[in-house]
């Protein structure tokens, strides 16, 4: 078991030095645990298919003018890109003051957005990066090379998005509208890494105000109004956007936004029913159940991520005692019942999860940790405890329904092949400080949605992990040369088919060293009130189809609101 002196000197560490990986855990799609999981309250139902879609289609073209509120869970504390953590939540909001150098095309490739191309060179260590021509921030300067550069420079040197962008040697600028970024090493999948807030670019003028990041200016489809916290945050059409639809038309459709931080799914959901707002968000179990059936009612529209999604999963510490011992992390996968997971705690919303990646996109693989198989679990343990003594642990929980309806299901589970286990709850900001510098034996956690890897490879690496006591991005601390050398093969090559391979090898690796316990993939859903069409991401400026929902960066239930529009205007 931890030492709890040890560990209340780590927790008096936490405060004054984790704040920047904090802020660098919410920017790149980490989460405290899964949010696909309910209080454990209601009824056992059999398995339900994910993806659900029930919306309208629209009787004639898109209609111009309206306001539009949208419920969100929570706010963040600024819009500058370089400084504020935006999340899930803050990126929907980001993305219509802002547009990401690049975007997520149907197939989940990164393609050009305000960029109006990407060119590599042979062994791409470098990237030539052109603007478009004609983009102007919302105080009417031109968009620039020089401006993008410098919000590059400040999101490499920010502890927000620095370690993502470690590999980035220089960024030069060659004429008004070219920028050449140069890295250390190969990086054929770049682009992905501009696709969220580490792709936006802010005008000069923000970069200045002291105050700016409360009065954001970027180029995006709407312009900042005001910002009244815990109320609401307003934003109005820019008349001077560059992007028009597929038929010519000027965008955004909308009018206004206003955006209400509604943290309470409940209260959310209500919302939508009496029509307060017109669009929220929820990827918890008995919300999402609620919100198929009031869908199934022809009360509201509803659509669901079908992608990848974040994967909840037991994280453990391989840099302590017990989960350095192999055979301790092998027993509690064999002792982990992800179906029984799926179906009780996630109502059987979500899929129970063995690999990295959902089945159905194209960097799963087949793959698998080893499943439930409790008299296997305790002859690993009996192997273990010949050795260790008994297989003694603490499982670190969120104080929240969920979070503390984790903990009472795992500990139950691995109690029954004669497991010690207790559960420690833990409020938000102590639970992921405690968890970067590793203090922990076990915790529950999800993380993982980005479209493509890539984006996720700064989480895995060997030179992200740091020692017990430090601050660690490799929060398992699972520093293994033969994953370092399958995310260099991954990012080394642009042949997709070398890709899947060389991240198939990373889930094998995964698979047997056993830093993650799957336990099952969270089903985000968007819905939104009979009013309301364009839900999902609309055509990219090329006119090509846009990756249906999330996408931005790591978040999975994140959408565009630029080409969304009302029926009655």
């Amino acid at each position: 078991m931890t030492d709890r002196s040890t560990t209340a000197r780590r927790r008096r560490a936490v405060g004054p030095v984790a704040g920047a990986v904090l802020a660098t855990v919410a920017l790149l799609g980490a989460a405290c645990s899964s949010s696909s999981t309910s209080s454990g309250s209601g009824d056992t139902p059999g398995t339900v298919e994910a993806g659900t879609d029930v919306t309208l289609a629209a009787d004639g073209p898109p209609r111009a003018g309206g306001s539009l509120t949208f419920g969100m869970s929570g706010e963040t504390d600024g819009y500058n890109p370089t400084q504020n953590r935006w999340a899930g939540d803050g990126t929907t909001v980001g993305l219509t003051l802002f547009d990401p150098l690049a975007a997520y095309a149907a197939d989940g490739s990164a393609v050009p957005y305000l960029a109006e191309s990407f060119t590599p060179n042979d062994d791409f260590t470098q990237w030539t990066i052109q603007l478009r021509d004609g983009v102007t921030f919302h105080d009417g300067t031109p968009l620039r090379a020089e401006a993008v550069k410098r919000t590059m420079d400040g999101l490499r040197a920010s502890p927000l998005t620095g370690p993502a962008l470690a590999p980035i040697e220089s960024v030069e600028v060659t004429d008004d509208l070219t920028l050449v970024v140069t890295a250390f090493e190969p990086w054929a999948a770049y682009p992905v890494n501009l696709t969220g807030q580490a792709g936006v670019v802010a005008a000069p003028s923000q970069l200045d105000d002291p105050d700016g990041a409360r009065a954001p200016v970027g180029t995006g489809p709407f312009r900042f109004v005001s910002w009244e916290n815990d109320k609401e945050l307003v934003v109005e059409r820019n008349p001077d956007y560059w992007r028009t639809d597929t038929d010519g038309n000027a965008l955004p459709y909308l009018d206004q936004i206003v955006f209400r931080p509604i943290p309470e799914d409940s209260q959310r959901v209500a919302g939508l029913q009496t029509g307060e707002i017109d669009m929220t968000w929820s990827a918890t179990a008995s919300t999402v159940r609620q919100l198929r059936d009031l869908a199934a009612a022809g009360e509201i529209q509803l659509v669901e991520q079908e992608g990848q999604t974040e994967v909840a999963f037991v994280m453990l510490n391989l840099g302590a005692p017990p989960f350095d011992d192999p055979r301790a992390r092998l027993a509690l996968a064999q002792a982990t019942d992800a179906d029984s997971y799926a179906s009780v705690l996630a109502e059987g919303i979500t899929n129970p999860a063995r690999t990295l990646f959902r089945p159905g996109t194209r960097f799963h693989s087949d793959v698998e940790i080893p499943g439930y198989d409790p008299d296997a679990a305790r002859a690993t343990l009996a192997e273990y405890e010949a050795d260790k003594g008994p297989l003694a642990f603490t499982l670190k929980v969120q104080s929240t329904p969920g979070g503390r309806a984790q903990g009472e299901f795992l500990q139950q589970l691995w109690q029954q092949v004669g497991m010690e286990v207790t559960v420690e709850q833990a409020e938000a900001t102590a639970f992921l400080g405690e968890t970067v510098v590793g203090d922990f034996e076990a915790v529950t956690w999800g993380q993982f949605g980005s479209p493509d890897p890539d984006y996720e490879q700064v989480w895995w690496r060997s030179s992200s992990s740091k020692p017990v006591g430090e601050l660690s991005l490799n929060f398992p601390r699972h520093a293994d040369p033969a994953t370092d050398d399958a995310l260099d093969r991954a990012r080394a090559t642009d042949d997709l088919d070398a890709r899947i391979a060389a991240y198939a090898d990373v889930q094998r690796r995964f698979a047997e060293d056993l830093p993650y316990i799957y336990l099952d993939f969270t089903q985000p859903a968007i819905a939104a009130g009979n009013e309301v069409r364009g839900i999902t991401n609309g055509p990219l400026p090329d006119g090509s189809p846009a990756y249906p929902m999330g996408g931005p960066g790591s978040f999975s239930y994140v959408t565009f609101l630029t080409q969304t529009w009302l029926v009655d205007g």
